[in-house]
């Protein structure tokens, strides 16, 4: 029986998704539940990591070795500044429960796009 668990994590946060990309390796031996979290909240400024040398350093230095270490492809999008707000995407997920008339826990996917 495959252990269950409960992701909530912020699709733009580069922390969760190496999490979740290490998570999914472990294959049929856990039932993986996505479900979003907004960790920049209105009206917290958005963060720009891409012209933010400290914050480029420290996901340099924390992130990378990490990465490389476990073979996680992982590089920062230069495009995306500053880092968006996700409320849209968790109210997405809400709308998407409501209309397929599902409880939290019964989802088990999560798009990133």
């Amino acid at each position: 029986m495959a252990l269950k668990l409960i992701i909530v994590s912020d699709f733009v946060c580069p922390y969760c998704y190496w999490l979740e990309t290490l998570l999914d390796r472990l294959g049929e031996q856990l039932e993986i539940i996505h479900v979003p979290y907004q960790l920049t909240e209105p009206p917290a400024p958005r963060i720009d990591v891409w012209n933010d040398p400290v914050r480029r350093v420290r996901y340099a230095e924390t992130l990378g070795p990490v990465c490389q270490a476990q073979g996680v492809e992982m590089c920062l999008p230069p495009r995306v500044i500053p880092r968006p707000y996700t409320d849209l995407a968790f109210q997405g997920w809400c709308f998407a429960c409501l209309l397929y008339n599902l409880r939290a826990h019964e989802t088990d996917s999560y798009l990133v796009c």
